[in-house]
């Protein structure tokens, strides 16, 4: 047959008779006992004998050169002796599943090989996760191990896993660099710049309107046509998209994109969480793994998990309190709500839309296609009418913003008017009030000829009545700005050299409000550690009990009590009288009438006192 064929027809013919059958006991040969290999030889030998015409006492070398005959214990194995790579694979994992069969079932029939205790510095095998347990597994083929340089299993992390220990495998591989940088030639990509929060405002009014009425439109005129192919309404969705996609071109702008990777580059992070804490964080977890790798005591991988610790509980409070910041925000969260539920509808409307249109084209009679197309039209008018209903409710919605966000600016520029005018004011107490009187002229005549200040500009002057006969009612001063005011506040000390103004006093005017709660704050003070303290209505005072007779003396049991005529009667063993004149700058607080013949009239810093006070000028 030698002398009949050429050599390229034998070899030929032994591989397709023989070669197809020698591939498929090879994938399988690691099951294959001694006696079954010594069959599988001998069928090869006998095979390539009768194809190339050889006597039964030829050797396999003959062989081999004839028609490139291999042993099956040689094929694909002998890479691995090649490479010095072991044959057999070391795993302190000694428990196999059923899955594990599965994998090595694969690894024979595809002729791959599992890297684990076998390559690299991983040839002691240590396990992948807990318990001795290998469970992660790199697999390549017979021709790729020789790209392979090193493998390894890392330290366990926290960082990354929980459970898993880190793979590491070194491919050597030829690239292309050039000036340090490696160039993809991908193509250039305009994309959209990132959403910003203040400019929220901007994107809306950028949204074209005579679009979003040529598209209102063109729904009007779907409604009327009997037919409406799928093609229309692809256009459509995709011009509400530019719509919304033009707008945002317009606000946040357009950035060009290269796919470019630079050598010895700095990377910008760009996640918005990721601040100088993690920057700091990832710093000392670098420096505590280069400690570890360089010296490889106890002591520093210690510090080595508590930095992957750090690191990782940093990120974690980063990503919750960016989370936080936006969940606050409820005009974005109540516009992204509107923006999804715009969209949902236009999805419906083109479900709806869509499978009406097939139930005509596949399903539907002809003779009774007007009657569908009728159904459709009154579909399509229902949709179109919940589209504008829910366009209606968006402008709504944005628009009771807009006035809500109006009420609070203009609520908070009264209560600053209110503040300044109050800042302005004086109160001038025990000014002489007689009838018919001029208070203006009062006002100025004390302020000249008491206070011997001059140029002094009064806005408005207002006397409130006082309840109590016999008393001069409180008189209000307004001044044209602060420099005035504080000239008299400087000079009133000037009034008790005074003949006419001894008695008169000035001070600042405060709100009832910040009066109320200064009492209150003097009450609770003083009746701290005494257990004494009671809250009546808006006011607080000592507690005490009182019996009130027509001379206005106060019996008092189990408190400290203080009335006009200095006399009290103590069911405890205590007495005491006070007569107090007091000077305050700005404490004159309340007023308060325990009987009905005037007396008890205080004032002072004590709510729950009966004293007769005056309130200085200081």
């Amino acid at each position: 047959m030698r002398h009949l064929l050429p050599r390229l027809c034998i070899e030929k013919l032994y591989k397709t008779f023989v070669r197809s059958l020698l591939d498929y006991v090879d994938a399988n040969y690691d099951n294959c006992s001694s006696a079954d290999s010594a069959n599988i030889e001998h069928v090869q030998r006998r095979a390539s004998t009768i194809s190339t015409g050889a006597i039964r006492v030829t050797k396999h070398v003959t062989l081999l050169k004839e028609v490139g005959i291999e042993l099956l214990k040689t094929r694909h194995v002998h890479i691995l002796d090649n490479l010095n790579i072991s044959r057999v694979r070391n795993t302190p994992d000694d428990v196999v599943n059923g899955f594990g069969r599965k994998l090595l079932e694969f690894c024979k029939s595809n002729k791959v090989f599992i890297l684990n205790g076998r390559v690299g510095q991983d040839v002691n095998a240590k396990p992948t996760s807990r318990n001795n347990s290998v469970i992660d597994y790199i697999i390549c083929t017979s021709h790729f191990l020789q790209f392979v340089s090193n493998f390894e299993i890392g330290e366990f992390s926290k960082l990354f896993s929980d459970v898993h220990s880190p793979l590491s495998l070194h491919i050597d591989c030829q690239s292309l660099i050039k000036n340090k940088v490696i160039e993809n030639n991908f193509a250039q990509q305009n994309m959209i710049g990132k959403w910003k929060i203040e400019k929220i405002n901007e994107y809306r009014t950028n949204i074209d309107t005579d679009k979003v009425d040529y598209v209102i439109s063109k729904l009007n005129t779907y409604n009327d046509k009997e037919n409406i192919s799928k093609n229309d309404m692809n256009n459509l969705v995709h011009e509400v998209s530019d719509i919304l996609t033009d707008s945002a071109k317009l606000t946040f702008g357009k950035n060009v994109y290269t796919k470019t990777i630079l050598r010895n580059s700095k990377k910008q992070n760009n996640k918005q969480w990721y601040d100088k804490d993690c920057y700091k964080a990832k710093k000392e977890l670098r420096k505590s793994q280069r400690l570890y790798k360089h010296y490889g005591s106890n002591i520093f991988k210690e510090r080595l998990r508590q930095s992957e610790i750090y690191y990782k509980k940093v990120m974690d409070e980063n990503i919750k309190k960016l989370n936080a910041d936006m969940n606050k925000l409820d005009d974005i969260c109540e516009l992204k709500n509107l923006v999804v539920g715009l969209a949902n509808s236009m999805n419906k409307f083109c479900d709806i839309l869509t499978k009406r249109m097939g139930d005509i084209e596949t399903n539907i009679p002809k003779q009774v296609a007007n009657m569908i197309d009728q159904k459709v039209s009154e579909e399509m008018k229902k949709v179109r009418e919940e589209f504008k209903t829910e366009l209606k409710t968006v402008s709504e919605k944005v628009i009771s913003l807009e006035q809500s966000y109006s009420d609070v600016v203009k609520q908070n520029k009264m209560q600053t008017q209110v503040v300044s005018e109050d800042n302005l004011s004086l109160v001038i107490k025990n000014l002489p009030e007689t009838e018919n009187e001029n208070i203006s002229c009062k006002v100025e005549d004390l302020i000249k000829d008491g206070l011997h200040v001059n140029s002094i500009q009064v806005v408005d002057v207002e006397r409130k009545k006082n309840n109590h006969p016999g008393k001069h009612g409180i008189v209000i001063v307004k001044f044209q700005n602060k420099d005035d005011k504080q000239k008299v506040m400087e000079k009133k000390r000037e009034l008790r050299s005074t003949r006419i103004y001894k008695d008169v006093y000035i001070n600042n005017a405060i709100p009832n409000a910040q009066r109320l709660l200064n009492s209150n704050l003097r009450n609770i003070v003083k009746a701290i550690g005494n257990d004494k303290l009671e809250i009546r209505g808006s006011l607080s005072g000592n507690r005490g009990y009182y019996r009130r007779n027509d001379r206005g003396r106060g019996n008092t049991r189990g408190g400290n009590s203080h009335n006009t005529d200095q006399r009290s009667t103590y069911r405890n063993g205590q007495s005491a009288t006070e007569n107090c004149n007091t000077n305050s700058y700005n404490h004159n607080q309340s007023e308060s009438n325990l009987n009905g013949r005037g007396r008890g009239n205080y004032r002072g810093q004590n709510g729950g006192q009966n004293q007769n006070s005056r309130g200085g000028h200081k």
